[in-house]
């Protein structure tokens, strides 16, 4: 009898395992069906931030956390204040563990609502994109564009033109989705039409849309105004 338990026991191991992979499975599904509904629900919900700009602490941090009801994944160490950081903020991180770091820069402190924003570019943008797919897409791009580079000088046709200069092609993305998110969300965090435009305006020198290079100067913050419209409904393309 003893034996025969024995002999099974890889077996009832095995469904055990499974049994509490499937769970896992599904209790993560169910998490992030529950979050997405939550992020949903506060982006309908107008904040009414202090109107002074909030103190370089990392005290404020953690109360606008609290303010636009942003949580932290638990994968994530952070967020907390580094002064000197010269952007609003930065996510750092391996390219496969999901252990993630998130900063913030004293430029992020200038009002409340461009704090909140700052962090939902972060948390709710970057922490949940896959860094291993980025790099991957950019270094594919690069070596791709290289090799055409290489082809051109045989036939000409081979090189690539002026718009396909987006080497960093998964970086572009990756940034213009935290960007664009910032924008729809303009309403949940309260930001004016001068901190819309400024973000409007960084988006498009550093990661303009799919045109030639030269013509990411005509880009304004009304672009792409008409696509871009917040939960609240209150951002138009005449207010971008």
């Amino acid at each position: 009898m003893l034996l025969r338990a024995i002999h099974n026991l890889p077996l009832a191991f095995t469904l055990i395992a499974g049994c509490l992979g499937a769970f896992g499975v599904l209790e993560a599904h169910r998490e992030k069906l529950a979050f997405e509904a939550y992020t949903k629900a506060m982006n309908a919900v107008e904040i009414s931030a202090p109107s002074s700009a909030p103190e370089q602490s990392q005290e404020s941090v953690e109360l606008a956390l609290e303010m636009f009801a942003i949580r932290p994944p638990a994968t994530v160490a952070g967020p907390r204040l580094d002064e000197s950081l010269e952007d609003r903020g930065l996510t750092t991180g391996g390219l496969i563990l999901p252990h993630k770091e998130v900063t913030v820069g004293p430029t992020a402190f200038t009002s409340w609502a461009v704090l909140g924003s700052t962090l939902a570019h972060e948390l709710e943008v970057h922490v949940e994109q896959s860094f291993f797919r980025i790099v991957a897409t950019d270094y594919l791009i690069s070596m791709s564009m290289s090799a055409r580079r290489l082809a051109g000088k045989v036939l000409p046709s081979l090189t690539p033109s002026a718009k396909e200069s987006f080497e960093n092609d998964g970086t572009w993305k990756a940034e213009r989705d935290a960007y664009m998110y910032e924008i729809r969300n303009a309403g949940r965090f309260g930001l004016t039409t001068d901190e819309l435009n400024s973000i409007w305006r960084v988006m498009d020198y550093y990661y303009p849309a799919r045109k030639t290079r030269s013509d990411s100067s005509k880009l304004s913050a009304s672009s792409e105004a008409g696509s871009a419209e917040d939960a609240s409904g209150k951002v138009s393309s005449s207010e971008l």
